[in-house]
C-alpha cells in the first residue's frame, strides 16, 4: 500500500475531515457502469499478464466472474460497481510520515499553519545534499572523507532519476523545496500529479511530474488568500 502527503488548504472555519470525505474509499455509492464489455476485454488484454492472445471472450470471462457473482452485470455485458469512483484514501492522518514539512518563518517545523506565516523559501541544506547525492548515485563520485553509501541510500535507480529530473540542478531544487503529491483547495477540489497506487506506484508521466513541480508554487501558494490555512495530511491507500 501507498503513504503521500496532501496539503489541504482551507479557511480557518473549514473542517479538514469535511474536505477530505469526498475521496473516502469505503464511501459506497449507487452502481455505475465500471466497464463496458468492449473496454473490459480491452482492459484485460492490455493490463493482465498472459492474456495478450487471449480470445475476446477469455478476456471478458476472466474479469466478469467476480462481477456475476455478485449480480453486478447486465444483458448487454457491462460491468457495475458501487465502489466510489473518487477513492483516494482507505484512512489518513495529520503529519503522519510528513509531520514538520512545513516551516514558519521564525523556523518552527509544524503541520498546520497560515499561508502568511510560512516560509516557502529552498532549504539549502537539502539543496547541498540533493546535489551531492546526484553526484554519488547519477555522476558515481567516489565517496568524500566522513560519507558513507548509506547517506545517499535511494529505491530508484540511474535511469528513472534521469528521466523524471532530467538532471543535477531539478532534481536538488524539486527536492530542496515545498510541494505534495496532491492538494486539496477550499472549494474541495481535489488536485494531484498522478493517480497513486499500491507500493508507491503513481500514474503520471516523466512530463506531468515535472510541470507539477514546477508550477506548484504559482498554482497553490503565490496567488492564495494568505489568510488560508495549509493542512498537512498522510494520506493511505
Amino acid at each position: 500500500m501507498s503513504h503521500y502527503a496532501v496539503a489541504v488548504i482551507h479557511k480557518d472555519t473549514q473542517d479538514i475531515d469535511e474536505l477530505l470525505a469526498p475521496y473516502d474509499e469505503n464511501i459506497t455509492v449507487a452502481p455505475y457502469i465500471e466497464y463496458t464489455k468492449q473496454t473490459a476485454i480491452e482492459y484485460v488484454r492490455k493490463n493482465w499478464k498472459n492474456y495478450e492472445n487471449k480470445t475476446d471472450s477469455e478476456c471478458y470471462d476472466a474479469i466478469a466472474e467476480d462481477y456475476t457473482e455478485e449480480g453486478m452485470t447486465d444483458q448487454d455485458g457491462n460491468l457495475y460497481s458501487t465502489y466510489n469512483p473518487n477513492s483516494k484514501w482507505d484512512w489518513y492522518e495529520k503529519g503522519g510520515r510528513w509531520s514538520g514539512l512545513l516551516k514558519t518563518k521564525d523556523g518552527k517545523k509544524c503541520d498546520e499553519a497560515h499561508i502568511k506565516d510560512l516560509d516557502f523559501s529552498i532549504n539549502q541544506d537539502e539543496y547541498n545534499h540533493a546535489l551531492r547525492f546526484w553526484d554519488v548515485i547519477v555522476d558515481h563520485a567516489p565517496l568524500e572523507p566522513g560519507e558513507q553509501k548509506a547517506d545517499f541510500c535511494t529505491f530508484y535507480n540511474e535511469n528513472y532519476l534521469h528521466e523524471y529530473f532530467l538532471n543535477r540542478e531539478n532534481y536538488a531544487r524539486i527536492n530542496s523545496s515545498f510541494s505534495t503529491y496532491a492538494v486539496i483547495t477550499p472549494n474541495g477540489v481535489w488536485h494531484s500529479k498522478g493517480n497513486m497506487g499500491w507500493w508507491g506506484c503513481s500514474s503520471e508521466t516523466p512530463e506531468e511530474s515535472m510541470v507539477w513541480e514546477n508550477e506548484f508554487m504559482e498554482r497553490f501558494i503565490d496567488h492564495a488568500d494568505p489568510d488560508l490555512m495549509i493542512t498537512i495530511v498522510d494520506c493511505h491507500i
